[in-house]
Formats: C-alpha cells, structure tokens, sequence
C-alpha cells in the first residue's frame, strides 16, 4: 500500500488559517488556497500526497508548458502545507527550476519619476504620492513598507530607519517630516504609515495598484513603474551623485596643490 499525506479540504484550510495567524496577506493565503486546490484536483479523490506524486505533479505541469517560477511556486506551497502537517519526509527535495529569460523591462528615468509625484499630486492622491516618493528617495523593497511607522519616523536619528531585521536605510529629513504630517493627517498616532482602515500594513497588491493608477495622467508606461524600478532609478542616481562629488574632490585637490606651489614651490 502507498504511503503518504492524505490531502483534504479542511487540512487546506487549517494551513491556511495559520497562514493567517502568522500574519500572511490576503494576496499571499489566496494564491496559497489556488495552488493547493489544483494540487488537490490532481491528486483526485484519494488525495494520497508524496514526493513521488509531486514529482509527477511537477512533470505533469512541465508538459503543459507552465512557466518554470509558476511550477516552483506550486511545489513550494505543497511542501510548506506538509511541513504544517509535520510530514516534512514526503516532500519534494530539489533544485528550483531556473526562470525563463525575459525581456529587461525599460528603466524609469528621473523625469518620468517627476511626472508620477506631479500626477498624483493633481489627482490628489497622497498615498500614491508619498509611495512613490518612498520608493524613490530610499531604495527600500515593497517588505519594508510595514516598517515604515509612526514610531520609527519619530526616532529616526540622523535620517536613518532602522528595521526588525537590524537592517536600516536612510531617509531624508525632508520626507521624514512629510510622511509625520501625512500620518496626522490620515488620523495614524501609531504604526505602519501606509495602512488600511484597520490599522494594518498595506499589502503588495495595494501598493502595486496605488503606483499603477498614476500612469495614465504621468503618461509613463506602466513596465517602469515597479518598486524594482524606482530602487534602480535611486541607485543610479546615487552612483551619479558619488561620481559627481569625487570630480569635485580631485579638482579642489588638484587647486590645492597649485596654489601650495606657487607659495612654497622652487620655481
């Protein structure tokens, strides 16, 4: 008789419910529960779950010409639902498939990162404006959103957020002071700046749509504006800047050793 983890609807749900308790968004638990209900689909109405049958899930997938990061993303998902179930023994052990190569997605420039601010300060839409302005000024990633508090803002020594993780970046005063008053403004005396209703951390999907929503007026194509772009446009930016400043540096070296030879030089 084949051993293995019998796959139900109300096992599902339980994982998904820690999913929950462990403070994954909505986004996240919804594309768990699809991932693991066209597992349970596959694995029909014995719902028997091993390496074996993962291994075939995953060749199953391959022949049907699904993308190789989808195909990881649905092995990851099932190996995290048996591991909840504490049978990590049958899970799937292997290297990830590599991600298809794709098209480099144009950089967003500085003048395009302008028109975005100018958009959606005419469409008056501050959480836009000041994601945007967040994104572009500090290079943080989408995961550092939820750090971004009201607490942190008002302890930011030296222009500087320091995270959960020990990591921190550094924010300009400037925006330190815009986004306290933004905060005041929205009713937040504590947490996440960029909150719901509730009180908790946006999620990805709605900073992905808070972006997006300025495109059409800034007239800037929406492939440029991701959080991945705008930390690349900051980089670059900071490389320019570093550049610039190091010109700077050997020309007023350079004035300084000329002006010293005409004082104490032999000739």
């Amino acid at each position: 008789m084949e051993n293995g983890y019998r796959v139900t609807e109300n096992e599902i749900k339980s994982f998904l419910v820690d999913l929950q308790k462990r403070g994954r968004t909505r986004s996240t638990i919804a594309q768990y529960r699809s991932q693991l209900l066209q597992l349970k689909k596959f694995l029909g109405e014995e719902g028997l779950l091993n390496n074996a049958r993962l291994a075939k899930w995953k060749g199953f997938m391959q022949e049907n010409g699904l993308a190789n990061e989808s195909i990881n993303a649905r092995i990851s998902a099932a190996n995290s639902l048996l591991a909840f179930a504490g049978h990590r023994e049958w899970q799937l052990v292997q290297s990830r498939l590599p991600k298809e190569k794709e098209e480099a997605a144009p950089e967003l420039t500085r003048q395009e990162y302008l028109r975005l601010l100018q958009a959606a300060k005419l469409l008056k839409r501050k959480r836009s404006y000041y994601l945007i302005k967040v994104f572009g000024c500090t290079g943080i990633k989408t995961g550092d959103i939820p750090y971004i508090t009201v607490e942190r803002l008002r302890q930011a020594g030296n222009e500087t957020i320091v995270l959960e993780n020990g990591s921190s970046f550094t924010m300009p005063v400037a925006l330190v002071g815009e986004l306290l008053q933004y905060a005041e403004e929205t009713g937040v005396c504590n947490g996440p700046v960029f909150c719901t209703r509730n009180g908790k951390a946006i999620d990805r999907r709605i900073v992905w749509s808070s972006m997006k929503s300025l495109c059409s007026v800034a007239q800037v194509d929406e492939r440029k504006v991701t959080v991945s772009s705008l930390e690349k446009m900051y980089r670059t930016t900071c490389i320019g800047i570093d550049a610039m400043v190091a010109v700077l540096r050997e020309q007023a070296y350079a004035k300084l050793l000329a002006d010293e030879e005409k004082i104490v030089g032999l000739e």
